[in-house]
């Protein structure tokens, strides 16, 4: 089972990456304003969703 800290590290690496790849672009292109960007890291049955700020 992962710990808290790898989970941690997971959702924060998770949320590096969206900004870095630009996950949003296409969205934005196509008129989209209102985007929630998510984290979802699991492990097994342990599930952590963090929201980017």
């Amino acid at each position: 089972m992962l710990s808290k800290e790898t989970i941690e590290q997971g959702k924060l690496e998770a949320l590096k990456q969206i900004d870095r790849m630009k996950y949003e672009q296409e969205l934005i292109n196509c008129g989209v304003k209102d985007i929630i960007k998510l984290a979802i890291v699991f492990k097994g049955k342990e599930v952590m969703i963090s929201e980017a700020k």
